[in-house]
């Protein structure tokens, strides 16, 4: 018989506690991106770029603005990030 793990208010499994259950892996802390708009604004500019391709020239142009505007501030936030984490 599989020995049964231990339910989350059993002691070896408290808070705080550092014990890590055979077989697990402790997760590294890691550093996550800080959250943005820009690839929310870039899927909006590729579905403008798309309905425009089909519809009409100035949707097309307000598409294309739209993902070089979101392309652009995108790259940036991330070139300021990393830039800030060398520093």
């Amino acid at each position: 018989m599989k020995p049964q793990p231990a339910s989350p208010a059993s002691p070896s499994h408290a808070q705080g506690s550092t014990e890590t259950p055979p077989g697990w892996e402790r997760i590294v802390a890691g550093h996550l991106p800080e959250p943005t708009f820009w690839p929310a604004g870039l899927g909006l500019a590729i579905t403008f770029l798309f309905w425009g391709f089909i519809t009409s020239w100035v949707v097309f142009v307000v598409g294309l603005l739209l993902f070089v505007c979101s392309l652009v501030g995108w790259i940036l936030d991330i070139r300021r990030e990393r830039n800030s984490d060398h520093s």
